[in-house]
């Protein structure tokens, strides 16, 4: 690995399923809507052109963000994939 990245300080995590307001939640397309919308989520924030910090500093992984697998937990993994290959090529 790379040793100029610095390693995570903490890690946030949720626990949609024992959370007594959600009990579990997942993505559904509305009506109306179509991959290119899931796409949309799907696509990391750039930075601006004069800032010298790195691009896509905000990345976005998950089942919502997948155009064919939504609302699964293969999608999930998928698109978990998509973004770490993002990263990969990113910082090689």
């Amino acid at each position: 690995g790379n040793p100029n990245i610095p390693k995570p300080r903490r890690i946030l995590r949720s626990s949609w399923g024992s959370n007594p307001h959600f009990r579990g939640s997942y993505s559904y397309t509305q009506v109306g809507s179509s991959g290119a919308d899931v796409e949309k989520l799907a696509k990391p924030l750039p930075y601006a052109e004069s800032s010298k910090s790195p691009p896509m500093q905000v990345m976005f992984s998950g089942e919502a963000t997948h155009r064919k697998y939504y609302s699964t937990t293969h999608g999930a993994v998928l698109s978990g994939q998509r973004e770490a290959a993002r990263l990969i090529e990113m910082y090689q």
